[in-house]
């Protein structure tokens, strides 16, 4: 027998919050207006999100780029340079 009352579930997160009803192809968006120089403020306040919503949208669309350049690059590469690398 448990006298003391059962623990109150965890808080989930409301699935109708605006950065819930956000696509993928709307999530890049935001971080690609983001990444060209917009105002996270307004982007945030536009979209009804909050600004760490943007920033770490922005920070992992920026490594994808980043990884995305950097691939290009090294395919990008002469095959004689290539052979020529340890």
């Amino acid at each position: 027998m448990c006298i003391l009352p059962p623990a109150p579930a965890a808080a989930q997160p409301c699935p109708t919050a605006p950065a819930h009803r956000l696509l993928p192809p709307q999530r890049q968006q935001l971080a690609l207006e983001a990444l060209a120089g917009h105002s996270v403020s307004a982007l945030a306040q536009e979209h009804q999100v909050s600004r760490k919503f943007i920033y770490q949208h922005r920070m992992v669309f920026s490594a994808i780029l980043v990884n995305f350049l950097n691939r290009r690059s090294i395919l990008a590469v002469s095959p004689e340079v290539m052979e020529a690398m340890p």
